[in-house]
Parts: C-alpha cells; structure tokens; sequence
C-alpha cells in the first residue's frame, strides 16, 4: 500500500464497532491540538486490528497517538500495532491512547515502537488514564526524551502508563520497552504516577535493562524486573503473563523475543 498523509484515519467514532480492519503505512499530519488515527471515541468496540508503519510526523501537536482520546469507556480487544513512531512536544503522547477513562483494554501488543516526549501524562502505551481495565497487554514502545517540560513541574511521563489514576486495574502486562531518558528529569520507566502502583496493578513486568526510574516492588505480584533471555521463553508469555494461545502466536517468540496475536504475525 502507497504511504499516504491523513490528518486524522478517523475523526470520531461513536457508538460504533469496528473489527477485523488493518491499516498500514499511514503518515498523521494535523497542525491542530489533537493528532490521531482516530481522534475522539465515545462508547464504541474494537476488535481484531491490526496497524502497521504509523508515523505521527506533526511535532507540535499537543497529542499524538493512534487512539487521540477515549473518555466514555469503549472496549479495546485484539489489536496488534506494530512499528508506531509518535513525536510530540505536549502533552499526552503514546502509542495507544493519549488519554483514556473507563476503557476496557485486553489483548494489545505494541510492537517496534517508539515514543519522543518533551511533557507530562505520555507513555510507552497510554499517556493518562482514568478507571481502566487493562489486561494481557505487551507494550514494546521504548520511550525518548530529548528534552522535558512543564510549567507546573509535573512529572508524569514514563515507560508504560504516564498518569493512572480512579478505579483502574491494571493486571497481566508487560512494558518490554527502554526509557532514553536524557534529560536530568526523573521518569519512571513504568507507571508516572508511583503512589498508586500497588493498589492498581498487578503481576506487572518490566525489562532489568529497561533504564529510567526502577520501582519495582518487594511484594510479590505487583511489579518484577525481568531478563531480556527470558523475552524468548514461551513459559513467560504462557504461565507468568498468561496469555492464551488461542489468542497469541507464542511459537516464534524464542527466534522474535515478543509475542504476536494469531493471524497478525510478520512473515
């Protein structure tokens, strides 16, 4: 498919659902405060995507992700996004959503990706979140940040979740990404928001190499520090994350070091 430039893929979905649609080799380009392949969501379903090759080349939009803000609870499932390169000089910059409140979000993997930062509330896969149900989740976005500012002092950005907060459950995921952070700004390269880590997430992962701010925990079953060998062991992905095979391709992951949802692999 010819690459070509949108300003948004879709401008808002409501009341919709959306399956079994792949997208690949789309360049974002919008100039206004909101930059996404879709923009806004309002209570909708999507199952089943796949998105490939998204490159958000607006680098002064205030939000740039492939889902731009979900804030009315729609349910997420299936989506596999691969090689998402998300630049932005604001606020609310990742891969998946840059904010989202009362989603359900289940069986995601982010693939090759990469999140360039400069503010608060971004992250590796969502930027700020509020009452979310998020589970079975790889996030593979590393995180850069070239240079950080915020005119409160606000440092909510890191590798997985910038800013989590409400009711949320977030249980089964791992931020397989690396945190470049280069600034003197201290980022987590998890959840930005630290104080509510035990109380919301459970049997979370992330890389021993991973760089930025470590919080891993002494509780068991809240948040470990994994190698990157065992990235290549099926048993991960099946016994510690749980992920099902009905639903995952875990057979290539000794020779890839990441899973893929079945039917979406990269030959």
């Amino acid at each position: 498919m010819r690459s070509q430039v949108f300003k948004y893929r879709f401008l808002k979905s409501t009341n919709a659902t959306v399956r079994n649609l792949k997208l690949t080799s789309v360049n974002i380009a919008n100039s206004e405060s909101k930059n996404a392949a879709w923009q806004k969501i309002e209570p909708s379903t999507f199952a089943r995507l796949s998105l490939e090759d998204i490159n958000d080349q607006w680098k002064k939009a205030t939000m740039h992700a492939v889902v731009g803000y979900d804030y009315t609870g729609s349910d997420f499932s299936q989506i596999q996004i691969r090689n998402a390169q998300i630049r932005g000089t604001g606020n609310y910059n990742a891969v998946f959503a840059g904010r989202a409140s009362g989603s359900e979000i289940s069986e995601i993997a982010v693939i090759d990706s990469k999140v360039t930062l400069s503010g608060t509330d971004c992250g590796g896969f969502i930027g700020a979140g509020k009452s979310l149900n998020i589970r079975q989740v790889y996030s593979g976005a590393d995180m850069v940040t070239e240079n950080y500012t915020d005119e409160k002092n606000r440092t909510n950005s890191a590798g997985f979740i910038g800013n989590l907060g409400g009711k949320s459950n977030v249980e089964n995921v791992f931020a397989a990404g690396k945190v470049d952070n280069r600034t003197e700004t201290p980022l987590y390269n998890f959840l930005g928001t630290p104080e509510v880590l035990e109380s919301m997430v459970k049997n979370a992962f992330v890389l021993e190499t991973a760089g930025g701010i470590s919080h891993t925990t002494e509780t068991i079953g809240i948040l470990s520090a994994i190698s990157e060998e065992r990235t290549k062991e099926e048993e991960f992905y099946r016994a510690s994350m749980h992920l099902s095979e009905e639903i995952w391709n875990l057979s290539l992951v000794a020779m890839k070091g990441y899973p893929e949802l079945r039917g979406m692999e990269k030959k």
